[in-house]
């Protein structure tokens, strides 16, 4: 990736701004990358990051599907494989001790 050059820095609404041009502007695909160079504020939280990812990936594009919408549906999959994986971690723990006992541990 190309060093991105900022045209000139602006103040507004009391924030430091750094104006780009368009082109380099599409190169910062990551959201990351637009953060550090001061043209957004860091997310407020892990949905709102996965928002921006999103949006500059476009993976909203292919289902026409608003990013706020797919970072939800994303956030609820993880939070459902994290009550996934707790659940097996109890069945397991379960199993371990009813074989225990069955071999008088």
């Amino acid at each position: 990736m190309k060093p991105i050059t900022p045209v000139r820095s602006e103040t507004v609404g009391g924030q430091s701004l750094v104006v780009v041009t368009e082109e380099d502007y599409v190169l910062l695909t990551s959201a990351y990358d637009v953060v550090a160079m001061g043209v957004m504020d860091p997310p407020r939280d892990f949905r709102h990051a996965i928002e921006r990812v999103i949006n500059s990936f476009k993976k909203e594009n292919g289902s026409n599907t608003p990013d706020f919408i797919l970072a939800e549906f994303l956030e609820a999959q993880l939070n459902a494989f994290d009550t996934a994986v707790a659940e097996r971690d109890r069945w397991y723990l379960g199993r371990q001790m009813s074989i225990g006992q069955d071999n008088g541990r």
